[in-house]
């Protein structure tokens, strides 16, 4: 990310992009140079050059330099965060220290614009302060402020979240990135931006943020359902506010935001956070349970993400309006009660909740019941485990819609618990293909147009949902919401769908009989050879392979793309395995090297030299069979065998077998990834008949090596054969010609 200011400043990492080598290689230079540019700065966060003198130095030795990619605001701002990872402060506290500094330096820009004063602007007072003088600096920044501005916004800037050391480090930080790209951003891109990087920052192992904050993809799918968002906005625990700017962005008309949040940390961020967005909002602070600061008032969209799973004691649950169906001593059917209390008469609600919490028996049955027999539930979305970084638990949505018509108690159960797509690890997030399918089947659900997607959706009525059992002569109902009671898993296949399938099957039908067919004929191969092979007589002599072969085994190396001039095919270490031990294809990926040395050429052998386990007997290797010079990875080792001793194919076979990789195990070093060293390599013994002998012995390996392969493939088609009339089958595509009784 380098800034396009005269006076910029690059890092080690910046330079090492601009010469197009690593981060190593700037370093190395560093010590070896004591012409190499002097650091103008040094930082916690690391040294900063003066990008000039860095460009001049590179010019003069020589070196290239690539023009800088084009920087987003988004990166900008997270390279902001990036930059504070070393400052040595509570993690969770410098996202809010950036998020102070950047609505300071924004307003700066405002106040700017508008020409308030001739006096020195807000930044520059900022900027130009040292250690012992910002917290003067920072008092009159604040004051600064217009009158108008949100009360909360001129609260939570009041003091800083980390020490005034490292306000210095964010105020650096910002400072060097606040280039033309962030200054003249519209309200609405920046504070994309800015909701990115919160969300960046919640997920980053580098920079752990804690607080509040629902899932980028979650908050997405609950807006749409939210769709069309108009009049009053409410979030009853609105975290970093990520759903409320979401919802904002998502308005196609004016709308009021409103919300309440327990935390004083997720407070102060989320007020913040709506500021740089640009949004007008009120965020109350307070447990939204025990003191409801939006009291009599109501809402035309509420979002819901509660704390899950919250104990309550019998002096929290006190009387009160909003606990019409009852009370429990686990919070979450409380919240969705808190929720239909502030729902306008035409609203929309999303809940999120833990789906332990649809099935719970005793009061949260009697809630659950209670709302299904008002005709209050709409829908119960079950969604995949994971969505919530490092929480590997399985959620749904609640929908509450006042909007649809001719409701009649019946509720909508959707199944998308195999929808999600894995982010990292346990992690999940909502594909726009998966947020679009359950959003569609919603909107079909609200038009009153019937739906039934067996193993995703269907419509259950209040009597299938609430029937109960005889308990102690009085009926109990335990009103389980559990999405997969109601949905049909039986897979079906419409009319187009079975004529495909049944031309597949009768296809692969035809490939399997040729490939068994094949097979048969390979009988006289396997006899063929079988008579040829006699118990040697003698002892064949063993040999060291540097008495064989043409040189020292040489390391692959991938050269950077724009760092050469002749582009060659580059096998990988994976073409190797999955070549079938001939290189007798080009591989599609390229690379370019001037190391005209390190080319594999036809009867060259490549052998891997990573992952070496003795134990499991085998070991990737190839020999080259066209006629093309080939670069490949560094770790394969090129082996070259003097072929007036040494058949190319016999030393594949001799380096693969039992004894072979037991030897290349012996040979190897290291813990996690066993690598082979070419000195040593070149001391391996293998036993080298005459020429003539080796070759009549690959000739007979090839044959049933190439005949294994073509079983191999035989029993993949009949594998898939299988699989298709399996499924065929179960689905009632297929039945006998005749019926036997």
């Amino acid at each position: 990310m380098i800034d396009p200011q005269q006076n910029a400043r690059v890092t080690v990492s910046e330079i090492a992009q601009l010469a197009g080598v690593s981060v190593s290689a700037v370093s190395n230079w560093r010590k070896r140079y004591a012409d190499f540019p002097v650091p103008v700065e040094g930082t916690a966060a690391g040294d900063f050059f003066a990008l000039n003198d860095v460009l001049v130095w590179l010019e003069r030795r020589g070196k290239k330099v690539r023009a800088p990619k084009p920087v987003g605001l988004n990166e900008l701002l997270w390279g902001v965060a990036n930059a504070l990872r070393d400052v040595g402060e509570a993690n969770e506290s410098l996202l809010l220290a950036m998020l102070q500094v950047l609505t300071l330096w924004r307003s700066s820009i405002k106040l700017n614009a508008r020409a308030v004063s001739e006096e020195p602007s807000l930044w520059s007072g900022l900027r130009a302060a040292s250690e012992d003088q910002l917290p003067v600096a920072w008092r009159h920044a604040v004051e600064s402020l217009p009158v108008g501005d949100n009360p909360a916004v001129r609260e939570v800037l009041s003091a800083p979240s980390v020490s005034w050391r490292a306000v210095r480090q964010v105020l650096v930080a910002v400072d060097r990135l606040a280039n033309e790209g962030m200054r003249e951003a519209t309200a609405r891109v920046f504070g994309e931006a800015v909701s990115l990087v919160i969300a960046q920052m919640q997920d980053s192992q580098a920079i752990r943020v804690f607080g509040s904050s629902t899932p980028r993809s979650l908050t997405s799918l609950i807006v749409q359902l939210l769709s069309p968002v108009r009049g009053i906005v409410y979030d009853p625990a609105a975290g970093h506010a990520m759903a409320l700017a979401e919802a904002a962005r998502e308005a196609s008309e004016d709308i009021q935001l409103v919300g309440q949040e327990i935390a004083e940390y997720s407070w102060r961020v989320g007020v913040l956070h709506l500021a740089l967005c640009g949004f007008e909002a009120t965020l109350n602070r307070g447990d939204t349970l025990l003191h409801d600061a939006f009291r009599g008032r109501v809402a035309d969209r509420i979002i819901l993400d509660p704390p899950f799973n919250t104990r309550l004691t019998s002096t929290d649950i006190v009387f009160d309006p909003r606990w019409k169906y009852g009370t429990s001593n686990v919070a979450d059917w409380m919240w969705a009660q808190h929720l239909l209390h502030h729902l306008a008469p035409n609203g929309v609600g999303v809940m999120v909740v833990p789906i332990a919490s649809l099935s719970r028996s005793g009061r949260d049955a009697m809630i659950r019941a209670r709302l299904v027999e008002a005709g209050e539930l709409d829908a119960v979305i079950a969604l995949p485990p994971g969505l919530v970084a490092g929480v590997n638990v399985f959620t749904a949505l609640l929908l509450f819609d006042r909007t649809r018509a001719a409701k009649r108690g019946d509720v909508l159960f959707v199944d998308a618990r195999q929808l999600g797509m894995s982010r990292r690890g346990l992690t999940n997030e909502l594909t726009p293909e998966a947020i679009t399918r359950i959003t569609n089947a919603v909107r079909t659900w609200r038009s009153g147009q019937p739906v039934s997607e067996p193993t995703f959706a269907a419509v259950a009525g209040a009597p299938e949902i609430l029937g109960g059992t005889e308990a102690a002569g009085e009926q109990e109902t335990h009103a389980d919401l559990t999405p997969n009671r109601f949905i049909r898993y039986i897979a079906e296949t419409d009319e187009v769908d079975a004529l495909e399938q049944l031309d597949e099957i009768k296809t692969t039908l035809e490939l399997s009989r040729r490939a068994l067919g094949e097979t048969v004929a390979l009988n006289s191969v396997i006899d063929s050879v079988a008579s040829r092979l006699i118990l040697a007589q003698e002892d064949w002599p063993a040999v060291r392979l540097r008495e064989v072969l043409e040189e020292r085994p040489v390391v692959g190396s991938r050269v950077d793309p724009d760092g050469g001039d002749d582009e060659r095919p580059f096998v990988s270490t994976s073409f190797v395995t999955g070549s079938g031990g001939k290189i007798d294809r080009l591989p599609e990926e390229k690379t370019r090297s001037k190391r005209k040395l390190r080319a594999a050429r036809r009867g060259d052998v490549l052998l891997a030299s990573r992952g070496i386990d003795g134990a499991s007997r085998r070991v990737s290797c190839a020999t080259v069979e066209i006629d093309a010079e080939l670069s490949f990875s560094d770790s394969l080792l090129l082996l070259t065998p003097k072929v007036e001793l040494l058949d190319p194919d016999y030393l594949r076979y001799a380096l693969t077998s039992g004894t072979g990789v037991a030897a290349l195990a012996a040979l190897s070093t290291g813990t996690t990834i066993a690598n082979i060293r070419p000195d040593a390599l070149m001391e391996l013994e293998i036993r080298v008949p005459p020429l003539p002998v080796q070759r009549q012995l690959v000739t007979s390996l090839r044959a049933v090596e190439d005949t294994a392969e073509q079983l191999a493939s035989a029993a993949d088609q009949v594998s898939q054969l299988f699989s298709l009339l399996r499924n065929a089958a179960a689905v009632g595509l297929l039945q006998p010609t005749s019926t036997q009784h």
